[in-house]
């Protein structure tokens, strides 16, 4: 599910429906909108999982319930049935990811750092590990935002396309097949 701003109790400037504990909001307000999310997937809060996202790769496997977030982390990969991993995102891209065959799921926080890093195919691997078949597993990148106030280092745009050529023929090779649909993009 990807939500909007719309419908939650947070005061501007966070108005309305802010699920971002990092940003200044009345954690009162958070855990409110966090509460009206789960409720509306039919779920106790402590199923859906959060994390506090650090602009990196590390991989975290969660295997049951939290009553609070996972730490220092930018993807959260489960197999564990009625359990939702939440991503929080602003300019950076949110990538979920499911073999629905498997019930393998993930949440991956990809800012400009973690991209580079290769947190989505970090975050594929751990996937593999729990099972999931890498031609069933499917990938949604979701919105972030962009505009005048998006900020990119003069070098990362030649250093992106370095990266993404080389990660394109390993992915080939290792994983038969076309898994994201993505190479062009990235050739």
């Amino acid at each position: 599910m990807i939500t909007t701003r719309a419908g939650g109790v947070s005061a501007p400037p966070f108005d309305t429906f802010n699920l971002g504990d990092h940003v200044g909001d009345d954690p009162a307000a958070v855990a409110a909108n966090r509460a009206r999310l789960a409720a509306a997937i039919g779920l106790g809060a402590n199923r859906v999982v959060w994390m506090n996202q650090i602009h990196g790769d590390h991989v975290e496997v969660v295997d049951g319930p939290r009553d609070g977030p996972v730490d220092a982390t930018d993807a959260l990969v489960t197999a564990t049935p009625r359990l939702a991993l939440a991503v929080v995102t602003a300019d950076c891209v949110p990538v979920l990811m499911a073999d629905a065959r498997t019930g393998v799921v993930a949440a991956v926080h990809a800012g400009r750092v973690g991209a580079q890093r290769g947190v989505v195919a970090r975050t594929l691997e751990v996937m593999l590990a729990l099972g999931a078949h890498a031609d069933d597993v499917l990938a949604l990148l979701g919105p972030r935002s962009v505009g005048a106030t998006t900020k990119c280092p003069r070098r990362w745009p030649t250093r992106s396309r370095r990266h993404s050529r080389a990660a394109v023929p390993r992915r080939r090779q290792a994983l038969p097949g076309s898994i994201f649909g993505l190479e062009s993009l990235v050739s």
